[in-house]
């Protein structure tokens, strides 16, 4: 999972997952760490967040998620981050990261 370049701000991204050898399954939701102090902590949500529960699948290898958090968690402060995503896989859940930093 990587963000597309070009598309990163302080409040969304586009993440694009790519799936090449197996196809897998999506949701819509996420989360957003912070790296303090070396260790990864969940970036503190400031509204209610409701997800739209879906399964979206890579039949064509490779996905594309359009994130917007402005009304989840504001205006991301300068630091080291990563969009949490989880994965259904044949062997079970898994989570996928993509890092970024705001300067």
């Amino acid at each position: 999972m990587t963000i597309k370049e070009g598309t990163l701000t302080r409040t969304s991204a586009t993440v694009i997952i790519k799936d090449n050898d197996k196809e897998h399954r999506y949701g819509k939701d996420y989360s957003i760490e912070k790296k303090e102090n070396g260790e990864w902590k969940p970036v503190k949500q400031i509204g209610i967040y409701l997800v739209e529960m879906v399964s979206i699948s890579t039949l064509t290898g490779e996905l594309k998620f359009d994130l917007d958090w402005s009304e989840r968690y504001g205006e991301l402060e300068n630091g080291e981050y990563r969009i949490v995503k989880s994965v259904d896989t044949a062997e079970g859940k898994r989570e996928l990261y993509a890092e970024f930093t705001i300067e």
